[in-house]
């Protein structure tokens, strides 16, 4: 995933699923390449870089 597309969903209502090692998370902000997240199944929050992010089921 690049920057641009982790913008567009943020800005977007709908809900799109992203994936980081194949777990879903919750995008909750971006600072350049870095991307504050939480995990969707244990709640913990972390920072990962943009490109570790997937876009969808992909693994």
């Amino acid at each position: 995933m690049n920057s641009a597309r982790v913008k567009e969903i943020l800005a977007s209502s709908d809900s799109i699923e992203v994936r980081f090692k194949g777990s879903p998370v919750w995008i909750e902000s971006l600072d350049g390449d870095q991307v504050k997240v939480q995990a969707i199944d244990s709640k913990r929050r972390f920072e990962v870089m943009v490109h570790q992010l997937v876009e969808g089921k992909q693994m």
